[in-house]
């Protein structure tokens, strides 16, 4: 071999080995459940963030996708704060996690409520009465 073929390996040799690894994939299969009760949460969404790539848990909580070695794992569920997940350049071909999802609480704002029926601009939107059948818009 000549000099500046070994030169080309020894150069060219650890990229080639890093574009490998960094195209590699992990199996991640788990559980999502609640924090507290450790109920399973049916239907809590798990998303790849990099490339928005999503599965739904199933009934138990359970999942299970392939992502990067390098990828962040998005964990949603409605009630609940969302939680991240950095698979972090494992070594790992599988990975099985339990993930407990805390509740979140939504504030809702100001609520009125009212004697009779609305006035003003609220009375403008149409609605179903349950007296009789709808009234016919007027002839043109």
């Amino acid at each position: 071999m000549s000099v500046s073929l070994v030169r080309c390996w020894l150069l060219l040799g650890p990229l080639l080995l890093l574009a490998g690894l960094a195209g590699a994939q992990v199996r991640v299969t788990g559980r999502v459940s609640e924090a507290g009760s450790r109920k399973p949460i049916p239907g809590a969404s798990v998303m790849v963030r990099r490339t928005q790539l999503a599965v739904a848990a199933d009934a138990s909580g359970d999942f299970g996708l392939s992502a990067g070695r390098t990828d962040t794992l998005v964990f949603r569920a409605v009630g609940f704060k969302a939680q991240l997940l950095p698979l972090g350049g494992t070594g790992l071909s599988q990975l099985i996690v339990q993930i407990k999802l805390q509740p979140d609480t939504v504030q809702l704002g100001e609520v009125r409520i009212t004697e009779g029926r609305p006035t003003g601009p609220l009375s403008t939107a149409p609605c179903a009465t349950s007296s009789g059948p709808a009234p016919r818009p007027p002839a043109p």
